[in-house]
């Protein structure tokens, strides 16, 4: 298991399943993942809230008739207050259900199902919307700056360059981000140990 890091020279073996290879992650230092967050924050990259804007938009300006264009921005509004309600439910009960009582775990479930069945219905709402130029453009820019996120944690934790980084399988690669972010963020268990 994991533990949290409290000091430099952390490294962990990451076996890549189904394959003979393993990779070794260094921990990052605090610097060198505040200069990727640094980096990041100064990035202009569509938020989710801005593609939902667009998407309304998109929505309003198209041909679609009149009743699927309200149902569609209702799918939208729904899935932005039931995301609304996991933060708020999450900021007051904390983020380690087993502290959480039965009726605040009642009510999570509830607003869980609730933010589920939302989801689906904004999934829909962008599939109607998926040939929209404006959109395809967002989710370019979206999909691009995780990549970047994720080459240059790696780049970092395999002390490796980036180009070499982004030379590795997609698989390895999803592989080894999801380790480096224990790394960078253990879990409640991990911080118990």
């Amino acid at each position: 298991m994991t533990k949290p890091i409290v000091s430099g020279g952390v490294t962990i073996d990451v076996p890549i399943p189904g394959t003979d290879r393993s990779f070794t992650l260094h921990a990052p230092t605090f610097g060198e993942f505040g200069e990727i967050v640094a980096r990041s924050a100064s990035m202009v990259v569509p938020n989710d809230a801005i593609f939902v804007d667009a998407l309304r938009q998109e929505i309003q300006g198209s041909g679609l008739p009149e009743e699927q264009k309200a149902a569609h921005l209702a799918a939208l509004d729904a899935d932005e207050t039931a995301q609304d309600a996991l933060t708020s439910h999450y900021a007051a009960f904390g983020p380690d259900r087993s502290t959480w009582s039965a009726e605040e775990r009642r009510d999570f479930g509830q607003a869980d199902r609730d933010a589920s069945a939302a989801r689906r219905r904004r999934m829909r709402a962008e599939w109607a919307m998926r040939e929209a130029k404006a959109l395809i453009e967002l989710r370019r820019h979206q999909i691009e700056e995780h990549r970047s996120e994720q080459l240059e944690l790696l780049a970092i934790c395999l002390r490796w360059k980036r180009d070499a980084v982004a030379a590795l399988p997609t698989g390895d690669v999803e592989v080894l981000h999801a380790a480096a972010m224990r790394l960078v963020r253990p879990g409640p268990a991990a911080e118990k140990n």
